[in-house]
């Protein structure tokens, strides 16, 4: 016997129902079965690699900005710069100080040779540079002298401000052996055996470390050179990061204090006094500089500078005494530029990248 018509429907009902979920749990398999191929692929070192390599698009820039958050402005220069270097991937080749060195180095030629960029634009430029580093030198925080890389510099500066470049030979689980720069084991600031004394670090970024060690022993390393063994260091104080990279400089100097002079528009002129007075330049950045003189000077007066880096015009700026240290009669004075023109500031910044 037969249903009734309408059991007849009810059950049609039910079957095409039955048969939709199939439908529909099938394509979700589907789906989650792509989903899981294209994850293998997008992972897979193929496809890593050859996006790596390919040229630089506004999404990766878009998707680096929002992962090391650079303002729009920075994003759209760094753009800019990459699509006129045609540079690889910058999402991934960011992180590479050499990559992102000779990217900055060939769109600063490029620049230069072809006019192209005030000083405004040249300053944004160094800015993002600068910026870049930063955030590069916090990645690559260092916690312990085991993990300075042999071929690295450690430098010791005497209370003169004169440097010696000391290079890591062999870094091994109990010391560090250095190649000695000539006539330090003679100069009168050369520690002793056992003698704990202060050495610097200067990472190829912006950051600075300052650690202590001991002298082990000097030594004769091959063909007659010169070594230091030194103990490690299993803490690096690393210094406050300055605002931008300094660059070694060893230079004269000339400078004075200053007569504020107010201009018409209420602004204030720093004018160098009469008396000029000779120092050493040591160290300089775009914001600042380091200077060792005899005289004793306080921290907070203005000071007026003339200084000339090597193959550059003369410099001359108006800065801050933000602090003083003193040493053996010598005194260190940290500065910060108050009043220095665009086009010397850019000027400062290609020295100490080496842009010349």
């Amino acid at each position: 016997m037969g249903g009734s018509p309408l059991a007849a429907r009810q059950t049609a009902i039910q079957y095409v129902v039955i048969l939709i979920a199939i439908a529909v749990i099938a394509i979700l398999l589907l789906i989650w079965f792509l989903t899981l191929l294209l994850k293998k692929y997008l992972s897979s070192p193929k496809y890593v690699e050859a996006q790596k390599n390919r040229a630089t698009t506004l999404p990766d820039v878009q998707a680096l900005a929002k992962k090391i958050n650079l303002t729009r402005p920075e994003a759209n220069l760094l753009f800019k710069i990459c699509s006129a270097t045609k540079i690889r991937n910058i999402y991934y080749s960011w992180s590479n100080p050499e990559e992102i060195d000779n990217l900055f180095k060939r769109e600063f030629e490029r620049m230069k040779n072809d006019g192209d960029g005030s000083e405004e634009e040249m300053l944004a430029f160094f800015k993002l540079r600068a910026h870049l580093d930063k955030i590069l030198s916090v990645k690559r925080t260092i916690s312990s002298s085991h993990n300075i890389p042999v071929g690295e510099t450690l430098i010791f500066e005497s209370p003169l401000g004169n440097q010696y470049e000391f290079k890591i030979l062999k870094n091994e689980k109990e010391d560090l052996t250095l190649s000695v720069p000539k006539d330090f084991e003679k100069s009168e600031f050369c520690p002793k055996p056992l003698e704990k004394f202060d050495m610097k670090y200067f990472p190829h970024q912006s950051n600075k470390y300052s650690l202590t060690t001991r002298l082990i022993r000097f030594q004769s390393g091959n063909g007659g050179t010169r070594e230091m063994v030194i103990q490690h260091m299993s803490a690096l104080s690393m210094q406050n990061m300055r605002e931008y990279k300094r660059a070694n400089v060893g230079v004269d100097c000339i400078f004075s204090a200053v007569k504020e002079v107010k201009g018409k528009n209420g602004d204030t002129k720093y004018r160098p006094k009469e008396n000029r007075y000779r120092g050493w330049l040591v160290d300089i950045s775009a914001s600042g500089c380091m200077i060792i003189t005899k005289l004793p000077i306080s921290r907070n007066q203005k000071i007026w500078m003339e200084m000339k880096l090597s193959g550059y015009e003369k410099i001359e700026c108006c800065g801050l005494i933000v602090s003083v240290g003193k040493k053996k009669g010598l005194y260190a004075l940290h500065i910060s530029f108050l009043d220095i023109s665009g086009k010397q500031r850019n000027e400062i910044f290609s020295y100490v990248y080496n842009y010349v």
